[in-house]
């Protein structure tokens, strides 16, 4: 179950609560191996990485997921406690288990600008 967190902003400290930002947030920008791996090898694993993949989405870790149109993969925004709970949910995809993917997941923090600023006396 998700509670509300606490906002921090680096520049002002502790700003309040606010009712959207439950954990941390993570990008994870994933690249399939296609030089290791052929289409057929990735082809008979897809079915149990989109089940995976809705698995954390009901669950509220996958925000958001995109496909890239550069290089065959994909780009996940995640809501997760810490960097360890954001490995562990990217290294749960079955693509990754097998080492079929580069995955790098980057953290994010909120963006100051649309803080309030303090008051100066």
């Amino acid at each position: 179950m998700r509670t509300e967190s606490k906002v921090y902003s680096m520049q002002q400290g502790f700003v309040g609560h606010h009712p959207f930002i439950f954990e941390m947030q993570f990008i994870s920008i994933s690249r399939r191996l296609s030089e290791r791996f052929n289409d057929e090898e990735f082809g008979a694993h897809i079915a149990a990485e989109r089940d995976r993949v809705r698995e954390l989405y009901k669950d509220g870790i996958v925000r958001s997921i995109w496909s890239r149109t550069d290089v065959p993969g994909a780009v996940m925004l995640l809501e997760c406690a810490d960097a360890t709970a954001a490995n562990d949910a990217v290294s749960s995809l079955p693509l990754a288990r097998r080492g079929m993917l580069e995955v790098q997941i980057l953290p994010l923090s909120p963006y100051p600008a649309f803080f309030p600023l303090k008051a100066t006396l």
